[in-house]
């Protein structure tokens, strides 16, 4: 499943990260919107990034923490 996770949980961390910083936010939502979609979209890009480099040293317990929280 891992195979499958991280190029897809990459697609949608950054076409979510697109999406926020080019697509017109919707009537009476303001910054705060912006702001919490680049904080989750990021928090979720980091976390995939660091659970990929947990498991080249094959250190699985911290992958799986960071693959989780992804």
């Amino acid at each position: 499943m891992g195979r499958l996770l991280l190029p897809f949980g990459l697609f949608s961390a950054l076409s979510g990260l697109w999406m926020a910083s080019f697509y017109a936010l919707p009537a009476g939502y303001g910054m705060v919107l912006y702001i919490e979609r680049l904080i989750f979209g990021g928090g979720m890009l980091a976390s995939l990034l660091f659970g990929y480099g947990a498991i080249r040293p094959r250190d699985y317990v911290e992958h799986r923490a960071w693959m989780i929280r992804g």
